[in-house]
């Protein structure tokens, strides 16, 4: 994820701005510079190896309020791993936090950017949607979330949904009835809808 030698940086470019576009969180950056915390060198960043945790409704139900990111930097024996850490503050109760590696969010990230085929015009509708930042409701015995929120509530989304082992697709440009239709339909999905579908969308649309 992130290495140095020589004065020399190579890292991802989510180590420095936590983003849902695939083009800006995959991008691999080089320049010069050396690895340190507590002004101790080091010569690589790994991903933490994230601990089974149990399904967590609270979280699912929140999903939309999460907005706030901080990554958390622990030494090792081959030298530092980290993990960000997604929360939503300011709640009479807070959900847990979500927890993912940032190399496993620009997979998962990616993975979610699976292909829709969507004209954007008279398109069929598969599912009425309530008109909330979080609807929950059901098409063809499968349950569907969809969630509207910013860049951290988006990655926060596809970060659990990794987590449940569910399917997601994160909307683009495409609309919202195509991405369930696709995310439905997909007979080489590599996960089961038994766990349910999650739409990932930056608008109403």
């Amino acid at each position: 994820m992130a290495g140095c030698a020589n004065g020399i940086c190579v890292y991802r470019y989510i180590l420095a701005d936590v983003s849902d576009d695939t083009d800006i969180a995959g991008k691999v950056c080089v320049m010069p510079g050396v690895i340190e915390l507590h002004g101790k060198p080091y010569d690589r960043v790994s991903d933490s190896k994230m601990p089974g945790r149990p399904i967590d409704d609270l979280k699912l139900k929140s999903l939309h309020l999460y907005s706030q990111v901080a990554i958390d930097v622990t030494e090792t024996s081959h030298g530092l791993s980290a993990c960000f850490e997604i929360s939503a503050k300011g709640l009479e109760v807070e959900p847990p936090k979500v927890l993912i590696a940032p190399s496993d969010l620009v997979d998962q990230l990616v993975l979610a950017r699976c292909r829709v085929h969507c004209k954007n015009s008279g398109c069929a509708k598969v599912a009425a949607i309530p008109d909330t930042e979080n609807a929950s409701f059901n098409v063809l015995g499968t349950e569907v979330r969809v969630i509207r929120g910013d860049r951290l509530a988006r990655c926060a989304a596809v970060a659990l949904a990794a987590e449940r082992c569910c399917r997601c697709i994160l909307k683009v440009n495409e609309c919202i009835q195509c991405c369930i239709k696709a995310g439905i339909a997909d007979p080489n999905g590599w996960l089961d809808l038994e766990n349910g579908l999650i739409v990932v969308s930056s608008d109403w649309d």
